[in-house]
């Protein structure tokens, strides 16, 4: 059954749903590189930017990789303690941002849930590891899917578990490779996650930092029927550090947000227009056409197709209404270019 409504997500005073402002991540994942104080930095670097949330990747090496896996000399480096994990929720929620965290594994989750991140969220490559997410189910905390690299079945088998939990859940779509390139995107994959689930869905921006283009992608967010978008920022790209590849500079990324936060007003409320606004009305007045007299009329003469003509004239009878003055008298004489108007007819 495809379900047509789309379910609505709060997350503290947030709501993230269809006809709701884009939600925006400023994602750090790791690129804190186990500096604590460079965590905090990026937190104000979120808030300065207005994003809505800021997420970190919480890591528990022993749980999360074997030792000789490649990119295990980093995971060493970036991971916290859960002492100072609590610091910094605790410091992004003085600063009124909310604070989301990636849960690699079971022993990550727990220390998410203690910590009482606002939402967690399923990195793709746990896609299939059903103890993960049911253990992150089980918190009832907001849970954001990402799907990059997975197929429906593994996407609906996650999804069935989480909702034998709840049902809040937001499905992120993503390209897993960095930098992302723009035939890459898949776009169009959005409308078919919404139709197949009827849960809101965002797009996870991996296209490479500090283009013209990795400025613009995450202003279409909102047009192709996406309600959260998430975007890596670094404090300095030029350090190439974790991450940079996909990752933007701190101004950077409050133009981004500003930038989407002002597309958002673009769209209206949808409704036809019963009244028009002092701007769209001045330039009706001005510049839509008015039924004129194309001759000098008399007095008591009957109205004919070829003694008026539309002109720019100001308020008056639309073109359209031409065929409701055909044939009626004049109640007074018009001059050449003055308007017809009906309360002048008989």
């Amino acid at each position: 059954m495809v379900i047509t409504k789309m379910k609505e997500i709060g997350i503290g005073t947030k709501v993230i749903g269809e006809n709701k402002p884009t939600f925006f991540i400023a994602e750090v994942a790791c690129a804190h590189e186990g500096n604590f104080d460079t965590a905090k930095k990026m937190i104000d670097v979120a808030v300065e930017a207005q994003a809505d949330a800021v997420k970190f990747q919480i890591i528990n090496k022993e749980a999360y990789m074997v030792p000789y896996h490649p990119i295990y000399p980093i995971v060493e480096k970036v991971e916290f303690t859960p002492i100072q994990w609590s610091e910094l929720r605790n410091y992004a929620q003085r600063l009124g941002i909310l604070f989301f965290a990636d849960g690699y594994d079971v022993p990550s989750i727990k220390v998410a849930k203690e910590i009482k991140v606002d939402a967690l969220k399923i990195h793709s490559s746990d896609l299939t590891n059903h103890e993960a997410i049911e253990e992150a189910a089980k918190t009832m905390l907001p849970l954001f899917l990402g799907v990059g690299a997975t197929t429906m079945d593994e996407i609906s088998a996650a999804i069935s578990l989480i909702r034998c939990y709840h049902n809040n859940i937001v499905i992120m779509h993503g390209y897993q490779a960095f930098p992302t390139r723009l035939e890459s995107l898949n776009f169009n994959f959005v409308k078919t996650l919404h139709a197949a689930y009827g849960l809101p869905v965002g797009i996870l921006d991996h296209t490479e930092g500090e283009t013209f283009l990795s400025k613009v992608v995450p202003l279409l967010t909102p047009f192709v029927g996406a309600q959260v978008i998430e975007k890596h920022f670094v404090l300095d790209r030029s350090l190439k550090g974790i991450d940079y590849e996909s990752s933007v500079n701190p101004n950077t990324l409050k133009d981004i947000v500003a930038n989407l936060r002002a597309m958002g007003t673009t769209f209206g409320s949808g409704f036809p227009i019963v009244n028009f606004n002092v701007e769209e009305q001045a330039y009706r007045d001005l510049m839509k056409k008015a039924i004129v007299a194309e001759i000098n009329i008399p007095a008591n003469d009957i109205i004919k197709r070829d003694m008026v003509s539309f002109k720019r004239a100001g308020p008056g009878l639309r073109p359209m209404d031409i065929n409701t003055i055909i044939g009626k008298k004049t109640k007074r004489a018009f001059t050449k270019n003055e308007k017809i108007l009906r309360e002048e007819l008989q």
